[in-house]
């Protein structure tokens, strides 16, 4: 999945930084939610 990802990465540099952020929230908010839900 990420050797398809990376020429687009290499070709548009701020679409794989946006992909990346993206991600980066939605895993923090994931783990929040979890945090929150066991206590």
């Amino acid at each position: 999945m990420k050797s398809k990802f990376l020429p687009y990465m290499i070709k548009k540099p701020e679409y794989g930084l946006l992909i990346a952020s993206v991600s980066f929230v939605i895993l923090m908010l994931l783990l929040f939610y979890k945090r929150r839900k066991d206590k």
